[in-house]
């Protein structure tokens, strides 16, 4: 369940795990950020992660992608924060 700037609560066999948000202080842009999140989630799951590292890699990737404005962002590991 998204909680906006809060994060995220993710339910997984019996566990609730709060993900927290990655503050952000600068302009942005969702364009682009559940393209990116949806796609992070697809590798990291291939990858055998569980569903709270898939989730808490998902924002990361988000936050470089909405730190792209006027643009449908991206993310790559040169732009990790």
């Amino acid at each position: 369940m998204t909680l906006g700037p809060a994060g995220v609560l993710v339910y997984e066999n019996g566990v609730t795990t709060h993900i927290s948000g990655v503050p952000v202080d600068c302009p942005i842009d969702v364009v682009g950020a559940g393209d990116s999140d949806m796609a992070s989630i697809a590798v990291s799951t291939a990858a055998g992660a569980t569903l709270a590292e898939e989730v808490e890699l998902a924002m990361l990737v988000a936050d470089v992608t909405i730190r792209q404005p006027g643009t449908t962002g991206t993310a790559n590991p040169a732009q990790s924060p």
